[in-house]
């Protein structure tokens, strides 16, 4: 087997931990909470928060893990 042309290369950024969500009540409202650390942000409105169901389905970066990466 023929070794990787650039060996082993650094990272060039910490990868962010995301909270998702697990529930959602009426139009605009969902519950996110991190599975790596716990932390559970709550309910929170998308639209007062400028989020889209898109973007809060995708992930919210969790405050209490990414401040623990840097």
């Amino acid at each position: 087997m023929q070794p990787g042309l650039f060996g082993e290369l650094p990272r060039s950024r910490q990868r962010r931990v995301m909270m998702h969500v697990v529930d959602a009540g009426g139009d605009f409202d969902v519950h996110l909470k991190c599975s790596t650390c716990g932390y559970d942000h709550g309910w929170v409105n998308l639209e007062k928060q400028g989020l889209t169901v898109a973007a809060a389905k995708r992930g919210v970066p969790c405050p209490k893990c990414n401040v623990e990466a840097r």
